[in-house]
């Protein structure tokens, strides 16, 4: 049982929180670098190396052990959640695709999506509010779960190449995406 705790325990590091120097300019990042925005006037962001031309990473990466977080969604018809590669190149926009090392979650006008392909077996009704993203470097896996009904939505597996940063981009100016620590009862 002692292994068990001692894993239970290492999986809360620090919560997952925004960095704002990494947002692209239609993202509006809080003062708490807990939630995002989408905002139709472009903000004027000074440009640097770590900025991404769509989308904000987290300001924490991860090489190795288990973390999760969850993300709230709410009504929003047009959000992307993942992990992106830490040498991606930021200054052109990503394809959505492992072999580019960015891993996502989609949902695109109300479709859902693992990266660029639809998710045809997807109950649209069961509209989660909030994703938990599970991620098991070292077992080299990510899965985007409904904590509540913990039902898997999508899962990749095969490994990362390089440490990962989670990433979040959404598109609908009324619903903001929200970010907290996965609360370790559902785990």
């Amino acid at each position: 049982h002692d292994n068990q705790r001692l894993l239970q325990s290492s999986v809360f590091t620090a919560p997952v929180t925004l960095d704002p120097d990494t947002a692209s300019n239609k993202l509006q990042v809080s003062e708490d670098y807990t939630s995002v925005e989408y905002v139709e006037e472009k903000l004027h962001v000074s440009d640097n190396p770590k900025r991404l031309q769509e989308g904000v990473l987290a300001s924490q990466g991860f090489s190795s052990g288990v973390h999760c977080w969850d993300v709230e969604v709410g009504d929003s018809n047009n959000w992307t959640l993942g992990v992106m590669g830490e040498m991606v190149n930021r200054k052109k926009l990503c394809k959505m695709d492992p072999k580019n090392r960015f891993w996502c979650f989609r949902n695109v006008d109300g479709k859902y999506k693992k990266g660029t392909k639809p998710i045809s077996d997807f109950d649209s009704n069961e509209r989660p509010n909030v994703i938990r993203l599970q991620l098991d470097f070292d077992k080299g896996e990510l899965r985007f779960i409904e904590p509540f009904r913990n039902s898997s939505l999508c899962t990749y597996t095969g490994g990362f190449p390089e440490r990962v940063f989670p990433y979040f981009n959404t598109g609908d100016p009324d619903s903001p995406l929200s970010l907290f620590p996965a609360n370790k009862q559902n785990i």
